[in-house]
């Protein structure tokens, strides 16, 4: 012990002799510290807290489940310079295109197809359009850049996914009108109708009543109803065997036949929800979420698989005034890119193929590979 004490009392008075010495060679040491080359490390995953809440016994919860750091994924978004602001899209085989309020083009070159002031348009997936413009309604064609006149009778009109047919409100009543016949029929309900929408592959409408919700078959036009008592209404699936509410933060997937709750997936519960139900496979959940101190939103994209997991894809960080919710989404035909419209603003597109970042142009889409890990 004494050895070591002689040792510090010599250190510390050789310290004080040579103040300038001793800081000199400390500089040093840091700087050497400081330029050391540093290892790769994998980043985080992108995750999101969610409220918890206790299994129920006749239903479950599907959380999500972080994956190992080899399976890393992340899935990318990049911006389209399109006109603006943009106010929906469809596809026209492998090209997209869209609108704004001066008429319709394409998206990989943006030059314009119909130059035409557009008051209301609503898009299939495939290239069809219903518009009105100075208070007449057509149907575009983005295939041969036609468009024909339509009368229409209802409010909110809402155009099917495979753009056969027009559904609208009056009363109520639901207007179905065949795009192809131009044929149109009158659906009688027992309540008025605050909301409609169809399924993703057109062979249903769901139309939303104050206390119930029914669901019409294309085929025949026969109704099934379910009570609305689940929350609010926001999706239908495409066999429509099930119906999906939101309340306080939570959405609940509820059996038609049976009529009962059998999953529910929880978010904050003060954000606002938007379910997208694209297949039978999987569907999009838009949780935005509630305005912090300086007003800013947050919109976070939630991929919901076969009714068992729940996975964060994609977030609106990069994206100025945030996602425009109110216009439906649709996959390309590869299923490896979905377009979303910023508010009042131009469409970026996200890669739903994990760590490959999305880019168009005149030749179409392309990916490139990126790592979700430093090295």
């Amino acid at each position: 012990m004494n050895v070591i004490k002689n040792f510090i009392l010599k250190l510390t008075s050789l310290i004080k002799s040579n103040k300038r010495l001793f800081a000199f060679i400390l500089g040093i040491i840091l700087i050497f510290i400081l330029v050391l080359p540093k290892k790769n490390l994998p980043l985080p995953n992108l995750t999101k807290p969610t409220a918890s809440k206790s299994p129920q016994t006749n239903f479950q919860q599907l959380n999500q489940v972080p994956l190992p750091d080899e399976q890393a994924q992340a899935f990318f978004i990049n911006k389209v310079f399109t006109k603006k602001p943009a106010t929906g899209y469809s596809w026209l085989k492998k090209d997209l295109i869209y609108s704004t309020p001066d008429g319709i083009y394409f998206g990989s070159t943006n030059t314009q197809m119909l130059q035409q002031s557009l008051d209301y348009i609503t898009w299939s997936r495939n290239g069809l359009a219903v518009f009105q413009s100075q208070g007449q309604w057509s149907v575009f064609n983005s295939l041969t850049k036609s468009s024909t006149p339509i009368n229409i009778s209802g409010i909110k009109p809402l155009i099917s996914p495979g753009g056969n047919y027009l559904a609208s409100i009056n009363g109520s009543s639901v207007q179905l009108l065949n795009l192809q016949s131009f044929r149109s029929e009158s659906i009688n309900l027992p309540a008025s109708t605050t909301q409609i929408a169809w399924s993703s592959n057109s062979s249903y409408l769901a139309a939303v009543t104050q206390n119930q919700v029914f669901i019409i078959n294309l085929n025949d036009l026969s109704l099934q109803k379910i009570s609305s008592s689940f929350g609010k209404f926001s999706a239908i699936s495409p066999s429509a065997d099930h119906l999906v509410f939101s309340s306080s933060g939570t959405i609940k997937i509820v059996a038609v036949n049976d009529q009962k709750e059998v999953a529910f997936v929880s978010f904050e519960s003060d954000s606002n929800l938007t379910v997208n139900w694209f297949n039978q496979d999987w569907f999009l959940v838009i949780e935005t979420s509630a305005p912090d101190k300086f007003g800013r939103r947050i919109d976070y994209l939630w991929k919901i698989n076969n009714l068992q997991d729940k996975q964060l894809i994609a977030n609106s960080m990069p994206i100025t005034n945030k996602l425009n919710n109110n216009i439906p989404l649709y996959v390309n035909s590869e299923n490896n890119i979905l377009p979303l419209i910023e508010n009042n603003d131009t469409i970026w597109i996200l890669s739903l193929i994990p760590n490959q970042f999305p880019s168009y142009t005149q030749k179409g889409f392309t990916f490139t590979p990126l790592s979700t890990r430093g090295d």
